[in-house]
């Protein structure tokens, strides 16, 4: 361990022992290194993604796979007739949406982002609290997470469930309001993030997320494998569970795992960096003209499924609750609206 590793570690322990042994600027500083070490321990990374509603009625929402290597994220949502892949890889995020529509055909949709977005609801390390969502809708580590507060953070010893824990405070500044953080860092388990609560200023909404089961699949590596959320939004509250299993860390993984489904030329590639749309190769180049990308606002729906809503004129709630309850499924959804569609068009020229 190198000299900075070690002097954060021991201002940790007496942090741990007095709640008071440094100024606040530099028990905040040992909490960023020792998450940052945390996470760059994990060179190699794979498991098995389950994501299930809990209440108001329990249902398998997505299985699915996640790989990482250093910065290279591949991962895989499984559903019913349908799956998305998304691979993070230098500066984008490439993502392919596969329909099987009738037996022997499939049909393809992809799409180009920034490296900070969203990987969906099999993405280890936002649905485990590795990573957070930040104001602007992308995902973050800790470190750049923190630099989005209002304030310097407040950071205190406290027990969760008799756990020792390091428990930050802070708010972020969103528009006229404020969202206000309670994180609770495991300090047995390398500070990573125990649970996260989340409320708003202008609402009485509230957001929990709690790793209520970690594994250490190797000596001083700890990897939260069971997740559970609530989210509470006029007087009604869901609850969600994400599980890994099959976790394997520092284990080698294979080249051919970080490559998408092969598409065919003519597949439309909606590109998010761009504001375009248009068609690609097989080898995802343009080969065709492009069209403006049209997006659509998702509003919270009421029942479980997914639902796009006209605007309204009615006060639109926090972009940040948006971010954290409908992004994830925009991916899903976007794939189901472009689906029926493509449906609704062929449908159209059998009838011709």
């Amino acid at each position: 361990m190198c000299a900075i590793a070690r002097r954060h570690c021991w201002a940790a322990f007496l942090f741990l022992l007095t709640g008071q042994a440094a100024p606040a600027d530099d028990d905040l500083e040992m909490l960023r290194a020792a998450h940052r070490h945390a996470r760059q321990s994990i060179r190699t990374f794979s498991a098995t993604v389950i994501a299930e509603h809990l209440s108001p009625k329990r249902a398998v929402i997505v299985r699915g796979a996640y790989w990482r290597s250093l910065d290279t994220v591949r991962v895989q949502c499984n559903f019913a007739n349908s799956s998305t892949d998304f691979l993070s890889k230098d500066s984008e995020i490439r993502r392919v949406f596969t329909y099987r529509d009738k037996p022997g055909r499939t049909d393809f949709r992809t799409g180009r982002f920034a490296k900070s977005n969203v990987l969906g609801l099999c993405d280890v390390w936002s649905q485990m609290l590795i990573e957070f969502f930040g104001h602007d809708g992308g995902q973050y580590d800790f470190d750049r997470f923190l630099n989005f507060a209002k304030d310097t953070p407040r950071l205190t010893r406290a027990r969760l469930h008799g756990i020792d824990c390091a428990r930050l405070k802070m708010s972020i500044p969103n528009g006229e309001h404020e969202l206000h953080f309670v994180i609770w860092h495991d300090v047995a388990r390398n500070y990573l993030v125990r649970k996260i609560e989340t409320t708003f200023s202008q609402s009485s909404d509230q957001l929990e997320a709690e790793n209520v089961e970690f594994d250490e699949p190797s000596p001083g590596i700890f990897i939260p494998v069971r997740c559970v959320r609530k989210a509470t939004t006029n007087g009604r509250t869901s609850e969600s569970v994400t599980t890994l299993s099959d976790v394997k860390v520092n284990e080698p993984i294979a080249p051919s795992v970080f490559q998408l489904p092969a598409i065919s030329s003519g597949t439309m590639l909606d590109d998010h960096v761009s504001g375009t749309i248009y068609p690609v190769d097989g080898q995802w180049r343009k080969i065709g003209p492009e069209k403006p990308l049209v997006t659509v606002k998702l509003a919270l729906p009421t029942d479980e499924e997914p639902t796009y809503y006209s605007p309204s004129s009615r006060e639109p709630r926090s972009p940040w609750w948006w971010v954290i309850l409908a992004s994830l499924a925009l991916f899903a959804v976007g794939g189901v609206l472009w689906y029926r569609r493509h449906r609704r068009h062929a449908g159209e020229v059998d009838d011709e």
